[in-house]
């Protein structure tokens, strides 16, 4: 079987539709899918109206938080989507929403500019949607054609981020993650909406193994329940340090593509960079409990 727990739509952050995605995933026969848009569950309301025959999907979502002052993600699988969706409800606050993508859009310009990149003037947050600081920021950036000759790298936004805004050691870091929730919290909104809290590709985030395997015993220690051993962007070696990890401290394990679309153009749903394959084996213990 075919299998991909870790895709994104225009919900959140891909730009394929859920309704796309479900036809990706028939092509490719890709048998059981989990749609993990970042803190929303609004597929799941596309999915009413398209038909998914052949395929199984584990309802799911990614939440933010915050760790050593970095952003990190963790997976909720089998969550309940009327509850989720309401927890995410509860938590929203446009007022707030805007004021913190003002103060990111402050910053963001400050350190773009600082580091020689043209920024327009008169950029404005509109509706305090998550990453609009950045976004904005980014657009402008690749509005100048000598800002893309001095960092190639802004053509991959989603990959410019990671690498530099969300890392404390470049000189683009922005601590976006102080307006998250910790790992403690986040784990306990999923397991209030019945799902299992997985940490999302650990080893992404230019962290030694024995950095990781502190952050994950934090994690450990407030309910984690699993971790995505397998991921587009793990390193032979990640898979393997990450697969003994989590057999070493019987945690259940997960992996997927990550897929996004065009924000992250190097890689495709199912194979992620090439080589990625999820076999069934390695998810059976907790996927053949779910009815």
């Amino acid at each position: 079987m075919n299998i991909d727990l870790h895709l994104h739509t225009n919900n959140s952050d891909g730009d394929d539709s859920t309704k796309e995605i479900i036809q990706k995933a028939k092509d490719l026969d890709i048998g059981l899918i989990s749609i993990t848009d970042h803190d929303t569950v609004n597929a799941y309301d596309d999915l009413r109206k398209i038909d998914t025959t052949g395929i199984k999907i584990i309802p799911a979502v990614e939440l933010s938080c915050a760790y050593e002052s970095e952003m990190r993600d963790i997976l909720g699988y089998n969550i309940d989507i009327e509850k989720m969706r309401k927890i995410l409800k509860s938590l929203e606050s446009k007022e707030g929403d805007i004021k913190r993508e003002k103060e990111l859009l402050t910053e963001y310009i400050d350190v773009f500019r600082k580091n020689g990149i043209i920024i327009d003037e008169g950029l404005e947050i509109e509706d305090g949607e998550k990453n609009e600081g950045y976004k904005k920021t980014i657009i402008s950036a690749l509005g100048h054609e000598e800002n893309i000759k001095k960092y190639p790298s802004l053509m991959n936004p989603s990959a410019f981020f990671w690498d530099n805004c969300a890392n404390k050691k470049s000189n683009f870091y922005v601590d976006e993650s102080r307006f998250f929730k910790t790992i403690k919290q986040t784990i306990d909104i999923i397991h209030e909406a019945d799902g299992m809290a997985f940490f999302a590709h650990p080893c992404i985030h230019h962290m030694e193994h024995e950095r990781v395997t502190k952050m994950l015993d934090c994690a450990r220690s407030t309910g984690l329940d699993g971790v995505e051993v397998l991921h587009a962007k793990h390193s032979i070696e990640d898979r393997k340090f990450l697969i003994d990890y989590a057999n070493k401290h019987n945690l259940y394990k997960s992996g997927g593509s990550d897929y996004h679309g065009s924000p992250k153009p190097d890689i495709k749903i199912l194979t992620g960079r090439g080589d990625l394959k999820v076999e069934y084996d390695l998810i059976k213990d907790w996927v053949e409990n779910i009815k």
